[in-house]
């Protein structure tokens, strides 16, 4: 099996040769973790996981190009009362993993939801995210975990879990951030006490939420995880055109199978209709192979001649009577033996 994976930016993928179907993975870009300020009373929630989309049996083309994007991870909100960022969408020839939505600052508190028509729903204060679901046969769609909501101070509330996609989400902080909503890896979790945490890079994971519990220092959300693309494949060993179909020609260069099989039918044919010059003599052993065929069809075409007293067989040329070569019968009186023809 062969792969190509995509961790960042946006391109095209050029189909190998022999290659008919593939199988895609997308995961769209988390949303980033809200950010906490110093005079707040509670959390800021976990951002939601990119949604994660499975291509099976995808048909295509050798030598097409098919177009990527993979989407970037939210940014956390800023230190202070400020919401994280949505990520941003994932795509694989026009399909989409959509991002996970950003988490709230800390004095709203709640979690983003995670990205997807199957996505989580982000939780209320101390809440836990909503898992995602997954739906879909050639097309399967896991929804992004939501982003936990942010706790609150007094009396300590822990922040929320973020909810799973594939993978779980991270969990609340012990002093109020809420965590982010799973995808393809783990969300980032929530604070204690500083800024929340980062989701993995190409994760899809949605990122922490920030908090603090002793003190006035204000603290950013993490950042959600970007998102990622894989291509899965196998060559059709019985269908590579480039590797089965070369037919090598007579001057050492090699072609395609469609040129080269109609150079040599060509060939084929001139042999076959072209005409022939008559041998001026019998062809040695060593001779090419069309004289000798012709040398046989002259030996049965053509007139014999056998001299009753020397014992010589003449083979005449097409006019009757211009030799073409000889061979001298002789006989022991136990066994007759024609001589090779010269």
């Amino acid at each position: 099996m062969e792969i190509q994976a995509y961790t960042t930016g946006a391109g095209d993928w050029t189909v190998p040769a022999g290659v008919y179907k593939a199988d895609a993975l997308i995961v769209g870009g988390g949303g980033g973790g809200g950010g906490y300020s110093g005079n707040a009373n509670a959390g800021g929630g976990g951002g939601g996981g990119g949604e994660v989309v499975q291509i099976r049996d995808f048909i295509t083309i050798p030598g097409e190009t098919i177009p990527y994007v993979v989407g970037a991870g939210g940014a956390g909100g800023a230190a202070g009362d400020n919401n994280g960022v949505t990520g941003d969408p994932s795509s694989f020839a026009g399909i989409v993993a959509a991002a996970g939505l950003l988490g709230n600052k800390a004095s709203v508190k709640t979690g983003g939801d995670g990205g997807g028509v199957n996505g989580g729903t982000g939780g209320a204060t101390a809440v836990d995210g909503g898992d995602g679901t997954e739906s879909g046969v050639l097309i399967i769609r896991i929804g992004g975990g939501g982003g936990g909501g942010g706790g609150v101070l007094e009396p300590i509330t822990y922040g929320g879990a973020g909810g799973m996609g594939v993978f779980i989400g991270g969990i609340g902080g012990e002093h109020n951030g809420g965590g982010g909503g799973g995808s393809l890896r783990a969300g980032g979790a929530g604070s204690t006490d500083a800024d929340g945490v980062a989701a993995a890079a190409n994760s899809g994971g949605g990122g922490g939420g920030a908090a603090e519990y002793i003190g006035a220092t204000s603290h950013a959300g993490g950042a959600g995880g970007s998102g990622y693309i894989r291509i899965t494949w196998e060559v059709d060993i019985g269908a590579i055109s480039d590797e089965v179909a070369k037919v090598p020609k007579s001057d050492s260069t090699v072609t395609w199978n469609a040129t080269a099989l109609a150079s040599i039918k060509t060939q084929a044919l001139a042999v076959m209709t072209d005409a022939n010059t008559e041998l001026a003599a019998v062809p040695a052993s060593t001779g090419g192979l069309r004289a000798m065929i012709q040398h046989l069809f002259e030996g049965v075409r053509h007139v014999k001649t056998m001299n009753k007293d020397t014992g010589v067989e003449t083979l005449m040329k097409d006019d009757g009577s211009t030799p073409l070569g000889t061979a001298t019968h002789s006989d022991d009186g136990t066994t007759v033996t024609r001589g090779e023809m010269t």
